[in-house]
Formats: C-alpha cells, sequence, structure tokens
C-alpha cells in the first residue's frame, strides 16, 4: 500500500454546536470531494453506529469512521479532520472525539490494508495529542 497519498484531505473544522452525526458528513465529504467515496457512505456509518454503537472510537479522542466495504467505497482512502471542541458520540465521556478519521475501502483485503496503516500512524496517543493542540491545518 502507498503510504503517501493516504490522505485525501485534511481540515480544521471549529466544532461548535455540531453533533455526530454532521461530524460524519463532514469526514465523508472530504471522501466524496476527491472522488474516494459517494455520499452513501456517510449513510452506512450511521446505519453501523445504530446498530453496534460508537465501536470505532479507538483511544481518548481519535476515531475510526468507517463501514463495511461497499459500492460507496470507490477508492482506498482516508480523510482526517481535527475539531477544536469534542464531538460526542454518546452520553459517555470516552466516546468524545477530537480527531476523525474516515475510511474508504472497496473490499476486505483493503479495509485491513488501512486498518494497519491507521494502527500504525496512530498507535501513538502523543500524535493523537498534537493534534488535538493544533489551530489550524495548512493547506
Amino acid at each position: 500500500m502507498n503510504d503517501k497519498n493516504m490522505f485525501v484531505e485534511m481540515d480544521f473544522i471549529v466544532a461548535d454546536s455540531l453533533d455526530y452525526k454532521q461530524a460524519i458528513e463532514l469526514g465523508v465529504k472530504l471522501l466524496e470531494k476527491n472522488k474516494k467515496a459517494t455520499i452513501e457512505l456517510k449513510d452506512a456509518i450511521l446505519e453501523s453506529i445504530e446498530k453496534n454503537g460508537p465501536y470505532f472510537i479507538v483511544s481518548p479522542k481519535l476515531a475510526l469512521a468507517h463501514a463495511a466495504p461497499g459500492d460507496y467505497c470507490l477508492e482506498p482512502s482516508m480523510s482526517l479532520i481535527v475539531f477544536d471542541k469534542p464531538i460526542s458520540f454518546s452520553n459517555d465521556k470516552k466516546h468524545d472525539v477530537q480527531v476523525l478519521v474516515t475510511l474508504s475501502a472497496p473490499d476486505a483485503t483493503k479495509h485491513m490494508d488501512l486498518i494497519v496503516w491507521f494502527a500504525k500512524i496512530f498507535g501513538n496517543q502523543e500524535i493523537v495529542e498534537k493534534l488535538c493542540n493544533v489551530k489550524s491545518i495548512m493547506k
């Protein structure tokens, strides 16, 4: 897997009054804008949350939003959004997220490849903390 261009786009969002559904939509829209996924990925992720809860919150402040591979995933890729304030995925504080990575994987192999790559990058909580302290992302 070519690590060089895995993140199609990164953004810093002021999170005033955003809910988790809007946060997911923003992550998917970055993928859609870059022709890596269709907006239907948003619906698949939200359905998964309804069914399973916020299972993809992988560490404090960090989430890897994803759904099963499907036609809504056009190419393997991820988007990254850093919110200035936590987005709540439930009433439990452990489900507050400031760094949202949204994954698009057209098949099971690419899905696992992306998760492994994500784990290599974000396995260090210091990286998440540094991202949470960013005031803007240079484009």
